[in-house]
């Protein structure tokens, strides 16, 4: 009788095979799939690097009502103020497990080989980091339509603003105008309708009118729409090119502005860019992007969401020694009650933040 090798023995070429294509992959198949995080990683705002937490210093004040007009004899006034907050975020912990069993390995043979399994594997493993990555810094709800998330990893379902959720910080989190002192961005409480910490809070339309429902409130998807979301937000990043800010919608915000593009024909220097079946666009220097996640059937209500975010304010920080890191395969078989079956799992430590809310925008009600 032939000798076989033991149960765990038999991945030993499928671990190699399926590590070294994960990886190479993750920057095609995954980031450079996802809008948002291919502008980040062409700015350099994904990072790696360690710590026990992603700790930034905040410029959070200002002298302008420190100037004084004075008369001879009068004492010269002074005014103190704090420049300079602390903000941080946790490490945030994800993991992908990636099982296959006893029935699709036996399948090797009769058309159906090593090399299958392996691309089957590693194209589930991609999809499913890249869904999950953008699910969180979205901000996409438990309950939205990709899906039903793992009763161990609660996504978005914590209070909008505040740091307990196990999922990274998302867009919404961080752009939400808080509404109460006890709601957080990165540990600093702030409350858009009692004015506080007003430098933590995303612009508005309405230039700071302490209404803290401006962000829900209708607004049309036109061009003059958007020239006054980006007069508000360059306010407070005097300066900056219009290039480092980015729009970003679903296909129905997408599909109107386009048609505003297309009646008024806007062109750039170097030609025109308004022509029938163009798909990426600028207003006034500032680039539009379409997000296929962005609308109703993936995830709810999002079909009205638009961003405009200043991407140098934007990172997205992953911990070395959690960075896509891919455990192998192993058989469970040998632990009590342990099935038939080999396991590995894709573990990354991580957060997405925003280090300047102020010179970003977010509205919820745009049609």
């Amino acid at each position: 009788m032939a000798i076989t090798a033991k149960p765990t023995d038999l991945n030993a070429n499928i671990n190699v095979l399926v590590h070294e294509a994960y990886k190479k992959g993750i920057i095609a198949q995954q980031w450079m799939a996802m809008p948002l995080m291919a502008a980040l990683l062409e700015r350099r705002r994904v990072t790696w690097t360690g710590g026990d937490n992603i700790m930034a210093i905040q410029d959070v004040n200002e002298l302008n009502d420190h100037m004084q007009a004075y008369g001879e004899g009068e004492g010269l006034s002074v005014k103190r103020s704090t420049f300079l907050d602390r903000a941080y975020w946790d490490w945030k912990f994800a993991q992908l497990p990636i099982a296959y069993t006893m029935k699709e390995y036996v399948k090797k043979g009769g058309g159906y080989s090593e090399a299958d399994l392996v691309k089957l594997l590693v194209e589930k493993s991609q999809r499913a980091t890249r869904i999950g990555i953008y699910r969180m810094i979205l901000g996409a709800p438990a309950t939205d339509k990709l899906g039903t998330a793992s009763t161990a990893y609660t996504i978005y379902s914590d209070t909008e603003g505040t740091d307990d959720s196990k999922g990274f910080q998302s867009l919404r989190h961080a752009l939400t105008h808080g509404t109460g002192a006890t709601t957080k961005y990165g540990h600093v409480a702030r409350d858009y309708s009692e004015s506080l910490a007003p430098w933590w809070e995303s612009a508005d339309l309405d230039g700071w009118s302490s209404t803290a429902g401006i962000q829900t409130t209708a607004c049309e998807a036109s061009i003059d729409t958007v020239r006054k979301a980006i007069d508000e937000v360059q306010t407070f990043v005097p300066g900056a090119k219009a290039s480092d800010w980015m729009m970003l919608f679903g296909p129905p915000i997408h599909r109107k502005l386009k048609s505003w593009v297309e009646a008024k024909k806007i062109d750039t220097d170097k030609g025109s860019l308004a022509k029938y079946g163009f798909d990426s666009f600028t207003i006034d220097g500032v680039q539009c992007v379409k997000d296929n996640f962005l609308k109703d059937s993936v995830i709810s209500d999002s079909d009205a969401w638009f961003f405009l975010l200043y991407l140098p304010s934007w990172e997205f920080r992953l911990h070395p020694e959690r960075s896509y890191k891919f455990t192998d395969f192993k058989w469970q078989g040998d632990a009590p009650g342990g099935a038939d079956e080999w396991v590995a799992r894709i573990l990354l430590a991580g957060n997405f933040v925003c280090h300047q809310p102020n010179a970003n925008m977010f509205l919820t009600n745009m049609s």
